[in-house]
């Protein structure tokens, strides 16, 4: 049996630009990069759903890195899809994780393809719209 390595205290990969962005991150003993153009299809309709809970609670692009506690819970129904299909592992592994482990991990995807998670609000006009305004 494999002794699990404790999250605590560990920080997500800052963000990459340009030919640094492409290379691999090891976190919790993952490999995670930039999504490839296959996994940015496949996960489109969890961004779009993400980001019209994070409006409905009233999370714009001015508040929301004030406001983690409205954006937490918009992005928590979807996290264990965004990680399977970032490291390519079953749902049932990614639900798996301990929820430190799990932070670690999504914020660092996170911070891997932020330019993309910023652009991609532009996919959902009528959100962008109330995130734009509020």
């Amino acid at each position: 049996m494999q002794k699990k390595k404790a999250a605590r205290g560990r920080k997500p990969a800052a963000p990459k630009k340009g030919v640094e962005a492409l290379m691999p991150v090891k976190v919790e003993g993952y490999d995670i990069k930039s999504w490839s153009l296959g996994q940015v299809t496949d996960l489109a309709p969890v961004f779009e759903r993400i980001a019209i809970r994070a409006a409905d609670r009233g999370v714009t692009m001015k508040t929301a890195m004030k406001s983690m506690g409205k954006v937490v819970p918009s992005v928590l129904p979807d996290a264990p899809l965004i990680i399977a299909t970032t490291l390519g592992i079953s749902l049932e592994e990614a639900r798996d994780f301990e929820l430190s482990k799990a932070t670690v991990v999504i914020l660092t995807i996170i911070n891997l393809n932020i330019e993309y998670l910023k652009n991609v609000l532009g996919l959902v006009p009528e959100t962008m719209k109330k995130l734009m305004t509020g």
